[in-house]
């Protein structure tokens, strides 16, 4: 699913209302401390979580194991078709959409249950917009210093 208004979304039919839920949990985590999630303004992306002018994009996965990959986790668009979805889910986040690196990714597995990994992608979000807003605010203060020289 890439509609603007959501999170960018592959997962099987079995599991859209568990996805809904898990969104919803990290919208009610998030949304108090003025972290909204946004609309895309174009008609190709997924939307995005929104603080001042910062975004970071969210993806939420269902994982596939590939016997063809010797049972490792392969993305959506790397399966060959013969392996098996793990009804488990995994959660990226991304401040630049076309800039690959800077991803984060936390996975549901029988040893890291959804409510773990969605606590923590919650504070994945939390700490991004805090970190942003500490380096904004050192730029301000370095500006105000470089003009005072």
């Amino acid at each position: 699913l890439k509609e603007p208004s959501c999170p960018e979304v592959n997962i099987s039919k079995a599991l859209a209302e568990r996805v809904a839920q898990s969104f919803h949990v990290i919208l009610q985590a998030v949304e108090p401390l003025g972290i909204e999630f946004r609309k895309y303004s174009g008609s190709y992306n997924s939307g995005y979580f929104r603080r001042g002018q910062d975004r970071l994009f969210l993806t939420i996965e269902e994982v596939l194991i590939d016997p063809l990959s010797a049972g490792r986790r392969a993305r959506w668009w790397q399966w060959t078709g013969t392996g098996t979805p793990t009804g488990h889910l995994a959660f990226s986040f991304e401040a630049h959409r076309y800039q690959r690196g800077e991803e984060k990714e936390w996975l549901e597995t029988k040893k890291h249950p959804l409510e773990r990994v969605l606590s923590e992608a919650v504070c994945a979000v939390r700490l991004h917009c805090l970190t942003l807003q500490s380096k904004h605010i050192q730029e301000v203060i370095d500006r105000k210093k470089w003009k005072e020289d």
